[in-house]
C-alpha cells in the first residue's frame, strides 16, 4: 500500500472509514460487498462476504457477525481434526470487524476488505488461539519488557 504524506496530512490509497464506505455503498454505488476475514491457524484468510448495506447496519448497531463453521477444527487439507471432548471448541464463531483495517479492494470490483477479531459465541471473549489475538498478546508482552 502506498502512503503519501506531507507536513500536514497523510493519505493511504484504498483506506476507508465508515463514512467513506457509506458514501461509496449508498451514494456512489462503487462498493456493494464487504469481505469480513480473519486468518486461520495456517495463515489463510477465511471469513464471510456480506452486502455493504447490511455490513453498515450491523456495525452501526454494534452487532457481531456469526459464521456457522469453525475453521479452527479443520486441518490444512480440510479434514476434521480429532479434538478431545474436554477441549471447548465452539461449532460457530462471532466476528467483530476491526475498522482500522477497512480497505477498498482495488483488484476486485465493488468490494472492500476488513479484518475481524474472532470471538467465542457464548462468552463473547476473544478466542485465545486465534492468530490475531496471539499476535496482539505477543506485541503487548514485548512492550512490557524493559
Amino acid at each position: 500500500m502506498r502512503a503519501f504524506s506531507s507536513q500536514n496530512w497523510t493519505f493511504q490509497k484504498g483506506r476507508l472509514n465508515i463514512k467513506k464506505l457509506r458514501d461509496k455503498a449508498l451514494i456512489d454505488e462503487t462498493i456493494d460487498q464487504v469481505n469480513l476475514v480473519f486468518p486461520d491457524q495456517y495463515g489463510r484468510l477465511t471469513g464471510i462476504k456480506v452486502n455493504a448495506e447490511y455490513f453498515l447496519e450491523r456495525v452501526e448497531a454494534s452487532e457481531c457477525f456469526e459464521i456457522k463453521q469453525n475453521p479452527f477444527s479443520f486441518d490444512a487439507l480440510g479434514k476434521k481434526i480429532e479434538i478431545p471432548e474436554d477441549v471447548p471448541i465452539p461449532k460457530s464463531l462471532l466476528l467483530t470487524p476491526d475498522l482500522s483495517t477497512l480497505r477498498e479492494m482495488s483488484w476486485q470490483k465493488k468490494e472492500a476488505l476488513v479484518m475481524a477479531d474472532v470471538l467465542h459465541p457464548e462468552t463473547k471473549r476473544l478466542l485465545p488461539y486465534a492468530p490475531r489475538h496471539i499476535l496482539r498478546q505477543a506485541c503487548l508482552g514485548l512492550e512490557r519488557q524493559p
